[in-house]
Order: structure tokens, then C-alpha cells, then sequence
């Protein structure tokens, strides 16, 4: 058995200092066909279960947020740690329809006033034919207009890539990934960043000469957790949004291993800390700068 930790917070704010205590979660087998067992979380917004080694797909509820609604979580042996944002949807409108996402934001000018009238295209960029739950995606454009307060709303297909392309904003196309949430924020999407970092645990032990892998993800302000299938099909692991370094590279390295493992190799008997980083942006200049670490592991070495 391992003892995994899920801690469900209110993702309006990115500090994490809201937790959502009362929210149910439910644990399914790999293929969701088989229920495990379900628990609500604690006033800290935590919730401990004790499960056997084993893939879950585990959903979370509770009135007035929404959550991702495919979770696929892999557990493995040791601590398992899990932080779970919960969409606020008293500030994003989520849409009606089980598949699609409602992006809502504004956009405003250079003195921060608002810019009505403003056209934003989304377009899917594919030549094949789209088959959706049945259904044939007859237009691969949708369009919209900023209102006279600089806010927009448009509903996209959950889990499938799209073109922006916003009028008078920098490069002519954006590529990006719709979450598998009901509501997102539209900044944050077209052009999602790391917000946190989950890893399997905050410590680890290893021989000189050893190796350990510890299983994580990155979770993007767009609500998305790696892996995700993004453009052309493929996925997309932690090494594309985050780095990794160890504070002393004689004691201990650490690298990112396949989509979803980072692995942390013994050198030298000592301690070192093996920091999770957002990459550094090219395209976008993110206001207030956060040079945080995303996730911090104690490596002893022995």
C-alpha cells in the first residue's frame, strides 16, 4: 500500500492559500470502469488515502468549482503527493456542454484602459477531418469580439489545439492546448505558463552511485497537467515548460526522464536540494516576475 496526499486549493489564487475543504473525490480504476473509493477533504483542503501501487483515475467535485475531468494519477511506492486546482467559477462562467471550455478575459490598452471591438480567431489547424463523441466538426474557425469593457467569451473544444490569432497583438499566431475544464481563463491559456510543480516526494535517500526516479507533473495556468497531448499529436512532458537543477552538482544530479518521471543520481556522499523551475519565457513578458522555484526535493546522499 502507498499513502497518497491530495491537497485541492482554489486555483484563483496562485499562492495556493485557499484550500477547498468538503471536496469529494472519487477513485476509479485505469480504464474509470471500477469504483476504488471516495473521500472529502479536510479543512486544510487535504484528503489521505492509503491505496495499493497501481494507475487511478481519480475526479474531484464540489458545488461552485470545476476540475479536470480526465485525472489519470499514478501511484507508486512511498509518499504520493497530489496539488488539485479548483476552478472558481463565480469569476469564469463555465460553458453548458460537457466538452467544451468557456474562455473568458479582457484585453486593454497601454494605459490599461479597455480595448472594445477587438477580433480574435481560433482556428484548429488540421487538414483531417475532426470527429467529435459522433459528431463531424463542420468549421475549424470560431471568432469573436472583445465588448465594450475589453471582454471576450468563446467556447473551444476541450483537449484540442487551436491557432489565436489576435488583432494587433504581437506574433500573428499563437498555438495552444484547450484545457479539459468547463471554464479557463483566456490569458492564461493562449499563453499558460507553469504554476506549480507535483512530485511523488519532497525527500529522497539515495546510494552513491544509485539512481531514483520520482514520478511528476507540471500544471500550466491553463489547467492542463503534463503529459498532455498537445500540437501535432504529441505529448507533452515537464522538460518542455520546466528545468531542473541540483544546488551541488558534486553530491547529486537530476534530470527529466521520459513525460512524466525526473531522475536523481547519487554522486558523492552529502545533501543537496534539487530544484523544479519555470522555463524562462522568450515570447511573453510575464507581470509580476515569479523566480520561485516550482517544487523543491531534499536528496541525502549516503
Amino acid at each position: 500500500m502507498a499513502e497518497v496526499t491530495f491537497f485541492v486549493f482554489d486555483s484563483k489564487e496562485r499562492d495556493r492559500s485557499v484550500p477547498l475543504p468538503n471536496t469529494q473525490v472519487r477513485v476509479y480504476n485505469s480504464l474509470g470502469t471500477e469504483f476504488v473509493t471516495m473521500g472529502s477533504t479536510d479543512d486544510a483542503g487535504n484528503l489521505v488515502l492509503d491505496l495499493p501501487v497501481a494507475d487511478y483515475w481519480v475526479r474531484f467535485f464540489k458545488q461552485g468549482f470545476s476540475f479536470s475531468t480526465k485525472m489519470l494519477t499514478k501511484i507508486v511506492e512511498g509518499s504520493n503527493i497530489f496539488d488539485i486546482p479548483g476552478g472558481n467559477l463565480s469569476e469564469l462562467p463555465p460553458s453548458t456542454a460537457d466538452n467544451l471550455c468557456r474562455l473568458s478575459g479582457y484585453i486593454i490598452g497601454a494605459g490599461g484602459e479597455p480595448m472594445p471591438g477587438v477580433t480574435v480567431d481560433f482556428l484548429i489547424p488540421v487538414e483531417k477531418t475532426m470527429i467529435l463523441q459522433h459528431r463531424v466538426v463542420g468549421s475549424t474557425k470560431v471568432s469573436t469580439q472583445t465588448d465594450k469593457n475589453g471582454r471576450l467569451e468563446v467556447e473551444l473544444i476541450q483537449g484540442v489545439t487551436y491557432d489565436a490569432v489576435i488583432e494587433g497583438i504581437g506574433e500573428p499566431i499563437y498555438p495552444f492546448t484547450v484545457p479539459n475544464l468547463q471554464a479557463a481563463r483566456f490569458a492564461d491559456t493562449v499563453w499558460c505558463s507553469p504554476v506549480a510543480a507535483s512530485v511523488g516526494s519532497l525527500t529522497a535517500t539515495i546510494a552513491v552511485g544509485h539512481e531514483v526516479t520520482i514520478p511528476i507533473s507540471i500544471e500550466l495556468s491553463s489547467g492542463l497537467v503534463t503529459p498532455y497531448i498537445g500540437a501535432d499529436d504529441k505529448k507533452v512532458g515537464p522538460s518542455t515548460w520546466a528545468t531542473v537543477k541540483s544546488d551541488n552538482a558534486k553530491v547529486a544530479s537530476s534530470i527529466f526522464s521520459g513525460d512524466s518521471s525526473l531522475m536523481i543520481s547519487g554522486i558523492s556522499e552529502g545533501t543537496t536540494t534539487v530544484s523544479i523551475f519555470k522555463r524562462e519565457e522568450t515570447d511573453v513578458l510575464r507581470l509580476p516576475r515569479d523566480t520561485k522555484p516550482l517544487a523543491e526535493i531534499l536528496v541525502v546522499v549516503v
